[in-house]
């Protein structure tokens, strides 16, 4: 589901919620949209766009005979059954459902919801259902005033706000979920139920993932990719003098190597082979351990390998930054890494300056 490249969406329904505590309501649809041209492209390139984001996590359902599930059950049921009335009758339910979930704190925005279902271009079988919380924007206008100076009348351009909108379909979305069946009987390589994004997930914000999916997190390949590579950098950022600029630059190459060019990491063999003292061993794996990486090992995923290790910033003092390649990282005919007579770590750039902007 997360590495879609091309989707057509089969159903899709618009509603609106007003959650301002003095005029709460909910705004329902009678008809699926038409899905013009437009209608298809909107819904589409957010799903793309969303799914892409890095701040995606995976997550189950949690449910249970003393904990039904709400979400779980409406959406399960848009992917099983397709009819055009129980799919009106299911996206009323979940919107119902966010509306209560929304009702939670006063500062949580009105919005639009598309629910919809598509399937994947690739593997057309395969079915998911969406929600898209459509937060409101202001609309901001050009207007023209006209005033009388001296007897000559003149017209002066302001600009002001005029009404509210819809986030266009380039804007990032702050709240969506994708769903897929996940069938516990059968032996799958599928791990979680859910992908959802939520870029507010503190404090109020924590709605949409506790009290309207009702959801706990999983680690997939993705996340514990995206954990370890984070988790190393800022741990080698809060030691580099310890383990100084030889060492703190063979980690970074020795992480990258094995992120682009393995299939798994073993984390235990990583830190012995990376690191050579004992106690900045024991800091490395505790640091990891804290992001959640309690297993010796994880596949990698390189489809996050592919958008995320493309530069390595080099920052030098007077807050001097240069961005390079990791293959550019490796070529000593660019610059070389070298101690000076007092002992301390030195990079110099060998290449020749080409040219300069201002």
């Amino acid at each position: 589901m997360r590495n879609i490249s091309g989707l057509t969406v089969r159903r899709a329904i618009l509603h609106g919620i007003n959650n301002n505590p003095e005029t709460r309501s909910i705004n329902v649809s009678d008809l699926p949209m038409l899905l013009v041209p437009f209608e298809k492209r909107f819904i589409v390139n957010h799903i793309l766009t969303s799914m892409g984001d890095e701040k995606v996590r995976a997550a189950n359902f949690v449910s249970g005979e003393n904990q039904p599930n709400i979400a779980k059950d409406a959406l399960v049921s848009l992917l099983v059954e397709d009819d055009e009335q129980m799919f009106i009758d299911k996206s009323i339910v979940l919107t119902n459902h966010l509306a209560d979930a929304m009702k939670s704190h006063h500062n949580i925005s009105s919005a639009e919801i598309i629910i919809c279902t598509y399937h994947d271009d690739a593997q057309p079988e395969q079915v998911y259902a969406a929600v898209l919380k459509l937060d409101y924007k202001s609309t901001i206008v050009r207007k023209e005033q006209k005033e009388v100076i001296n007897g000559v009348e003149k017209v002066r351009h302001v600009i002001m706000e005029d009404g509210l909108g819809l986030p266009d379909e380039d804007q990032k979305l702050q709240k969506c979920a994708f769903v897929q069946l996940k069938d516990a009987t059968q032996e799958t390589d599928i791990s979680y139920e859910i992908l959802f994004l939520d870029k507010q997930n503190k404090g109020e914000a924590i709605f949409f993932k506790d009290l309207f999916l009702k959801c706990e997190l999983v680690l997939d390949d993705r996340v514990k990719t995206e954990r370890f590579s984070a988790a190393a950098k800022k741990w080698l950022v809060a030691n580099k003098e310890q383990l100084g600029i030889e060492q703190y630059h063979n980690i970074i190459n020795s992480m990258d190597s094995n992120l682009k060019n393995n299939a798994s990491i073993n984390i235990n063999t990583f830190i012995e082979h990376a690191i050579q003292d004992s106690a900045l061993k024991q800091s490395f794996t505790q640091s990891l351990r804290t992001q959640g990486l309690v297993e010796d090992e994880f596949t990698i995923d390189k489809e996050w390998v592919r958008e995320n290790l493309k530069r390595v910033t080099l920052q030098f003092e007077n807050n001097i930054v240069i961005r390079l390649t990791p293959e550019q990282m490796r070529d000593e005919t660019i610059f070389k890494q070298e101690k000076t007579a007092a002992g301390e770590d030195k990079i110099t750039i060998i290449s020749k300056v080409k040219d300069i902007k201002w």
